[in-house]
């Protein structure tokens, strides 16, 4: 159970109106207020040291997606100045760079996989598909680091989103439909729908294609690979 330090005072906290002994007590994220005389009259405020230590983490994390973003090789002191704490603070939260990176991976992932749900589940899929490689290259672009330095932790999530059930339905009624080559199996198409992605991702972030150019040769990419020929009728 965590241990609280009491402070007694005459002086009523600001939101009480009641006299007697106020008792303070810090604990967890709250600083909770109680009078003697009074039991129904007691406030509950927030930790000052607490909340701003929450604040910092945010602004850390961002800082880190928007500097990573232009450069994923950006050193930790970087991140710091963008998020406009000192280097002591970024550390006391993140205490390595692999650390901070596997606190803002997982929500860029969870972000990217958003992209997946309420697809239709009726008409042509192939679309779909195509559509989808635009946002996922936007996104891709803004979290370039997690593409370019990914760990065996973020692979795993990128598997998870490539095979997730909505893109693997979408795959499948390609094929059904004869727009997707049928041979192939699902989860090898969806392997080569995010590696043109990735490519084209990291390609935009080397500054080698501009966004637009990346996003049309991944779209004709993915086609061209999976389209049905004749030798498939």
């Amino acid at each position: 159970m965590a241990r609280s330090q009491l402070t007694w005072t005459r002086s009523p906290p600001s939101g009480t109106a009641c006299g007697g002994l106020y008792a303070t007590s810090t604990i967890a994220d709250s600083v909770v207020i109680c009078n003697t005389m009074c039991c129904t009259c007691h406030v509950t405020l927030p930790n000052p040291s607490r909340s701003d230590g929450r604040r910092n983490v945010q602004r850390i994390m961002e800082a880190a997606t928007s500097v990573w973003a232009v450069n994923p090789d950006a050193p930790l002191q970087e991140v710091a100045k963008a998020a406009g704490v000192d280097r002591a603070t970024l550390y006391r939260h993140f205490p390595t760079r692999a650390a901070l990176f596997q606190t803002v991976a997982p929500p860029a992932f969870d972000e990217i996989g958003g992209l997946l749900v309420d697809l239709p589940t009726e008409g042509p899929a192939l679309p779909v598909l195509t559509s989808l490689i635009e946002p996922f290259i936007g996104l891709g672009n803004r979290y370039a680091f997690v593409v370019t330095h990914a760990t065996a932790a973020t692979q795993d999530r990128a598997v998870d989103v490539a095979l997730s059930e909505s893109l693997e339905a979408l795959i499948i009624r390609a094929q059904q439909q004869r727009e997707i080559d049928p041979g192939y199996h699902p989860a090898y198409v969806a392997g080569m729908y995010t590696s043109v992605i990735k490519n084209a991702v990291i390609l935009v972030a080397r500054g080698i294609l501009d966004p637009e150019t990346g996003i049309a040769q991944a779209q004709r990419a993915f086609t061209k690979a999976m389209e049905v020929t004749d030798d498939d009728t």
